[in-house]
């Protein structure tokens, strides 16, 4: 089962229609629920979605919380904010992949199987989004590699846009330099 957390409603509803095709049951909450009832959907997840930027800057706390509910379920980060400073602190906080919105389906799908395989790292070699009897198809442990005529990352790498996130940000050389453009005084 995946849970998404998300406070957009438009946002749950993407995630739910493309995980369909890997066969997955999917929760869908705002994060605004009592902490029981979160625990209670948490307990049953093997991947959990997450928006983390209403959270600002606690959003590293709020997501090691829900890790620490928990721990065997694995956490991808599906977010707008994906400076080089939050997907660090993603990172940090257990986030085993960041997603950047707006994403393509495939990238998604890419990272919630990635994630599953990790998820149901039992021994089991193709673990499913469904526990192993559920429709959909067997997911492996590793990314898949970009299809033939997929588009790639601006550096060339497969993936698409989310894949790059853990990448430094080009600065151009003026800026890094120093030079503010301008006179002053």
């Amino acid at each position: 089962m995946v849970v998404v957390i998300d406070p957009a409603a438009y946002a749950r509803r993407q995630v739910r229609d493309q995980l369909a095709p890997l066969g997955c049951a999917v929760v869908e909450l705002t994060g605004e629920e009592d902490p029981e009832a979160l625990s209670e959907a948490l307990a049953r997840a093997r991947v959990v979605v997450v928006e983390p930027a209403p959270h600002g800057s606690r959003a590293g706390a709020w997501l090691r919380r829900l890790r620490a509910i928990h721990p065997g379920a694995a956490l991808v980060v599906c977010s707008a904010l994906t400076t080089r400073a939050a997907v660090l602190t993603y990172r940090g906080a257990g986030a085993v992949d960041v997603v950047a919105k707006p994403w393509r389906p495939e990238r998604l799908q890419a990272a919630v199987a990635a994630a599953l395989g990790q998820a149901g790292a039992t021994g089991r070699p193709t673990p499913t989004c469904g526990g192993g009897s559920g429709p959909g198809p067997a997911v492996g442990r590793g990314r898949r590699p970009a299809a033939e005529g997929e588009g790639t990352g601006t550096a060339g790498r497969p993936g698409g846009r989310g894949s790059l996130v853990d990448q430094s940000d080009p600065v151009p050389s003026r800026l890094a330099a120093g030079h503010r453009g301008g006179r002053l005084g």
